[in-house]
């Protein structure tokens, strides 16, 4: 059964160090511990040993390197009844669907995938301790900014279909990580690659887990009297015994294939995948939970004290963790899936018994067997020997009539190879024999070597041990001086800053307040000459002046009024006051009106029109009497 899980990694160089370069977690293993990675590989534009890097590229290019997420985890794990842990063979078979998957899921993005059955453990306590293989699982890293842009089609929980396009530089959203389509794309990926119904099998198992005692449910009720999960509080303690910060223990567990979230400000809980191939879920809190010492504050003083003890130049202990009760993963009635081919066996052993079968079959050619049987002068079944005097032909039986080769060509090059073959393996032979005699000699001096070796490391040890903590003690000391140092010095030049600063402020401060009253007299001497202004204006001659101005320009606005026939503004407005006069004592009312300005200028006009009119009159006679001189021959 294969299993997905998944979660968000804020810091990825860690993680990736963790599971492509630490030490391989089943260093008890009998034999020796496995391999950290079996198997590991990229997709797009990146290489496993630059795939940080690369991936930090590509954010800068699209400007997206504030974002908090780096990158998503992910890990395909598969049962025992899935693929054998012993296999070494097994191992390219879970490489390849994790690639296929990761192609499916995670179009146009970076990705990293290595894969591991490292996390093999003892189980069991005296004469029942019993070693469980690690299954066979997959890290799968995505960048989480894309590089390319894509089109992804894909149905929902309702079997509704989605459509959705990404650009290059789009960050991973929402849809992207929804656990219904990864693990609709994982269910797809199985059917297709190694046909069998992954979903129909996790339901099996599921069902056969059920009201059954697990070896979680086993210890915890023999440990605490109710039932909790053992084996991940194993990789929980190991990852709090070698953690310095909350962020070291998360990525810990991570990297043991256990995600772990914050819940709220201080709650804690915990997913993964069980031997059983179940994902599992559990609160640190709570009768169900995993414990009170995985909470956020107890993990937290468990690093906070680690720190400390790397400080004073101590090692940390990691105690030996053991199960108390054996797991159900090797238990024999456990189901098995249920494989789509005509013979019922997992695909990648169809492929090597149809490999088998063609070479059987198809490995040779009739030309190749006719010679065979001419070189070997041995029956060969199917092929018939012809001479005629030093001419050899060979008939072969094809199934479907006889094919007749003519051989002495073919005789004289085989006889040659075979002269030559006898030669290189006498060669060949001397070869073996001066290389043996070179390995027993190197051997030989190798046991001696090692043997020295041995005793100069055993004298040698201790003092190794000691040098080593003295020097880390050492390398934390200087580590420490180094920093109060640089935090004295930037107390220093924070000091001087702070004072230059204000220094600074107070000059500038007094040069504004200067240019300030030099603007504010500036100012009021203005207001004062605009004051003294006003005071020496003169009323009436300004008066007076106004009047003459709106008189005159009365007098030369023709246009106004020129539909009344009156010559200018002024003509009207005199008209007016007139006919006022005219009305009101017309209605027999007493009209008392001084002379206004308004008469003394009608007044005025009215003598320079009399006037006008009178030097009119005299150009006309001057201009008649002129005719008349004319006519009479005066002019």
């Amino acid at each position: 059964m294969t299993t997905l899980s998944g979660s968000s990694l804020p810091f990825v160089k860690g993680f990736d160090d963790y599971i492509s370069s630490a030490a391989a977690h089943d260093q008890d293993r009998p034999g020796g511990p496995s391999a950290r990675v079996e198997w590991m590989s990229t997709l797009g534009d990146c290489r496993p040993e630059t795939f940080v890097g690369d991936m930090l590229r590509t954010r800068l290019a699209y400007g997206k390197g504030d974002l908090e997420i780096d990158a998503y985890s992910y890990v395909l794990s598969h049962s025992h009844e899935e693929l054998d842990p012993g296999d070494d063979e097994l191992g390219a078979v879970a490489h390849r669907l994790a690639r296929e998957w990761a192609r499916e899921a995670w179009p146009g993005r970076q990705i990293k995938i290595v894969t591991q059955r490292d996390n093999g453990r003892w189980e069991g306590q005296g004469d029942d301790q019993k070693w469980v293989a690690g299954h066979w699982h997959s890290h799968i890293v995505v960048a989480n900014v894309a590089e390319q842009e894509v089109s992804l089609r894909w149905q929902n929980a309702d079997s509704d279909e989605l459509v959705k396009s990404y650009p290059a530089g789009r960050a991973i959203d929402g849809d992207l990580k929804n656990i219904f389509r990864l693990r609709h794309v994982t269910d797809a990926v199985v059917l297709r690659e190694w046909k069998y119904d992954n979903a129909a099998f996790v339901e099996t198992c599921r069902k056969f887990a059920d009201g059954s005692a697990s070896k979680q449910d086993l210890a915890q009720r023999a440990e605490r009297g109710h039932s909790t999960y053992d084996q991940v509080r194993l990789k929980l303690r190991t990852a709090a015994a070698q953690s310095v910060s909350w962020e070291d223990y998360v990525a810990r567990c991570q990297a043991a294939a256990v995600d772990v979230r914050v819940r709220g400000k201080a709650g804690v809980s915990y997913s993964w995948i069980g031997d059983d191939g179940l994902e599992r879920k559990a609160r640190s809190r709570g009768k169900a939970g995993i414990g009170p010492e995985f909470t956020r504050s107890k993990v937290a003083e468990r690093c906070a004290e680690n720190a400390a003890t790397l400080a004073r130049g101590e090692t940390l202990e990691v105690s030996e963790q053991a199960l108390v009760m054996p797991t159900s993963t090797l238990m024999p009635d456990r189901p098995r899936p249920v494989y789509l081919t005509a013979d019922g066996r997992p695909p990648w052993e169809q492929d090597e018994a149809a490999y088998v079968e063609y070479v059987r079959h198809t490995g040779g050619t009739y030309e190749g067997w006719a010679a065979q049987a001419v070189v070997a002068r041995e029956p060969l079944k199917g092929v018939t020997l012809t001479r005629d005097g030093d001419a050899v032909t060979a008939t072969v039986d094809t199934g479907s009539g006889p094919l007749v080769v003519d051989v002495n060509a073919e005789l004289s090059a085989r006889a040659a190879d075979a002269q030559r073959a006898h030669a290189v393996q006498q060669k060949h032979a001397q070869l073996l024999l001066d290389q043996r005699e070179l390995l027993d000699r190197r051997e030989a001096s190798i046991k001696s070597d090692r043997g020295a070796l041995e005793a100069e490391k055993q004298a040698f040890e201790p003092t190794k041990a000691k040098e080593i903590e003295q020097a880390r003690a050492e390398g934390i000391r200087r580590g420490y001086a180094e920093t109060e140092d640089a935090r004295n010095a930037a107390a220093v030049e924070r000091d001087r800053a702070r004072e230059k600063g204000y220094t600074e402020g107070i000059r500038k401060a007094k040069a504004d307040l200067a240019e300030r009253e030099a603007k504010v007299a500036a100012d009021l001497a203005k207001a004062d000459a605009a004051w003294a202004e006003v005071n020496a204006f003169d009323q009436e001659a300004a008066k007076a002046g106004m009047n003459r101005w709106i008189v005159q320009a009365l007098r030369e606005d023709t246009t106004t009024f020129a539909h009344e026939g009156k010559g200018n503004a002024l003509d009207h407005y005199v008209a007016l006051g007139q006919k006022e006069i005219h009305r009101q004592k017309g209605m027999g009312r007493k009209v008392d009106i001084k002379e206004t300005e308004g008469q003394r200028r009608a007044k005025v006009d009215a003598a320079v029109r009399g006037a006008l009119g009178q030097n009119r009159q005299a150009s006309k006679q001057a201009g008649r009497q002129q005719d008349s001189d004319y006519g009479y021959g005066i002019g």
